[in-house]
């Protein structure tokens, strides 16, 4: 009977391990190595967050405006799914950017850190979600209020996962950077022709990019191909006149002629100006955003 009763007893005991071990799941991968919550890559990483930096630093930029969402990903690693529901909570995590910027400072003495957006230009329409029971992943989504963006700053915003339910945040990709900039009106992909009279690269037709470097300012390589920061053309578009300036190009003082101008329907960006003895005559036109 004694004998009965000690089996009795172990089979209960393998029962509530078995329990255990399947909520443990959770938190271990079928190998038994550490099931780890992270964010996706939401694009490419950039060159200033190498292989070995604190946290990976990914730019993306937006249009300027009231509100614009911005979607991530919460993945579960590992080769199966989720065994149970895994409830994430997201949000910021603001000393990220000051142990980035240190970090970065001891490898450069001279290097520029980045800012903390403020907690006013950005919102979690919601902060919980929950990866479901078979499933890998979950979308979370924050909402930005770019046109609050102060064009001057270089923001790193700390998108982090908090806490999870179940297994473990991951320690290299638990937190990460958004290197976060506006689009003004005027950044975007072109189609670019410079006129047969054009120095350097005349009777051009071919794609172009203008970039944002300020509230009313689009940078460009000079004529679309020298890409030395010396070259790098500079566009000041008035949006009460939208006449046009060309504010450098490293080739002398630009002088700009009067019919210099951007037309907001047609979203064509015309530009004739002289640097000494050098002329210039570019056509943009827009195709698409960058």
């Amino acid at each position: 009977m004694k004998k009965i009763s000690n089996i009795l007893l172990l089979a209960l005991v393998a029962t509530g391990l078995s329990s255990c071990l399947k909520d443990k799941y959770n938190a271990l991968g079928p190998d038994n190595s550490p099931s780890v919550v992270e964010f996706k890559n939401p694009g490419t990483i950039s060159s200033v967050s190498p292989a070995g930096a604190l946290y990976s630093m990914y730019p993306q930029s937006f249009p300027a405006q009231a509100s614009v969402d911005a979607t991530y990903t919460v993945q579960l690693t590992g080769p199966n799914p989720a065994g149970q529901d895994i409830t994430v909570t997201v949000g910021v995590d603001t000393a990220a950017v000051r142990k980035f910027n240190a970090d970065q400072r001891i490898k450069n003495p001279t290097f520029v850190g980045y800012d903390l957006p403020d907690a006013s230009t950005y919102t979690f329409p919601q902060t919980s979600y929950v990866i479901k029971a078979g499933q890998r992943s979950v979308d979370i989504v924050v909402s930005y209020k770019s046109d609050k963006f102060d064009f001057k700053k270089k923001y790193a915003f700390p998108l982090a996962i908090t806490s999870t339910s179940a297994a473990t945040v991951s320690g290299n990709f638990g937190t990460i950077l958004i290197n976060l900039s506006a689009k003004n009106a005027w950044d975007g992909v072109y189609n670019y022709k410079t006129s047969a009279t054009t120095a350097l690269r005349p009777n051009l037709n071919e794609t172009a990019r203008l970039v944002t470097s300020g509230a009313n300012t689009v940078t460009t390589p000079l004529v679309n191909y020298y890409t030395a920061a010396a070259n790098e053309l500079t566009y000041e578009i008035d949006p009460a006149t939208n006449k046009v300036k060309v504010l450098n190009g490293g080739i002398g003082d630009p002088v700009v002629d009067p019919s210099s101008n951007w037309d907001p329907v047609k979203k064509i960006l015309y530009v004739k100006w002289s640097a000494g003895s050098r002329s210039f005559e570019e056509t943009y036109t827009y195709t698409g955003p960058r």
